[in-house]
């Protein structure tokens, strides 16, 4: 099965967003060696790239530009096939970037949509 396209961002032609939120980027460590009294050290192993995540909030939706998103996210079946992401605010390009939670809130006319999404990258 082919993997999905890009990630729909502005920048491809996608909906603008309200809100685009990098998340804190979470190091893997390694723990060390135990010292007599219990204690044990952590410590990131050398030229390990940190997890990333987005949170990107789309308010105002068209039905079209639901429906771009929508499609994305069945196209990704989910949480499980990862596609490309260029994060619109760097520049960085990523591989691999999987859905971590994708959400339709409940709105009150179907002309004015609103989606809530979470990406992540893990090296």
């Amino acid at each position: 099965m082919p993997s999905p396209t890009a990630y729909p961002t502005y920048l491809l032609g996608g909906p603008l967003h309200r809100r685009l939120y990098q998340e804190t980027p979470e190091f893997q460590t390694v723990k060390g060696p135990k010292f007599y009294d219990g204690a044990q050290d952590t410590f990131n192993p050398p030229g390990v790239s940190p997890v990333r995540r987005w949170a990107i909030d789309y308010e105002g939706l068209t039905e079209t530009e639901a429906a771009l998103l929508d499609d994305h996210y069945e196209a990704a079946e989910g949480m499980h096939l990862g596609f490309p992401f260029t994060d619109p605010r760097t520049g960085i390009a990523y591989t691999n970037v999987k859905y971590l939670d994708y959400d339709r809130p409940a709105h009150n006319r179907r002309t004015i949509q609103a989606r809530r999404v979470r990406l992540e990258w893990r090296p």
